[in-house]
């Protein structure tokens, strides 16, 4: 079964210092940017810098400031 998984999986290689987009929940888009309508809302927010790479597979982003929400992501959530 690994065998048949791992030939889906898509390795992402990203540096520090690119620039990404950054998808997010629902209820976390909110802070990032307001927006009316919740369901006319962009899938991917962002160019967002990558300030340093933590670990395997997460990465720290330069945010604006007044964010509510961590700057650490798991490499599925970047574009």
């Amino acid at each position: 079964m690994k065998q048949v998984v791992d030939k889906h999986k898509i390795g992402k290689e990203i540096e520090v210092g690119d620039y990404v987009y950054l998808k997010l929940q629902p209820y976390r888009k909110s802070s990032v940017a307001l927006r009316k309508h919740f369901k006319l809302n962009p899938r991917f927010y962002g160019l967002y810098k990558i300030l340093r790479k933590i670990g395997l597979v997460a990465y720290k982003l330069e945010l604006p400031e007044g964010v509510i929400i961590h700057l650490v992501f798991h490499v599925s959530l970047l574009e």
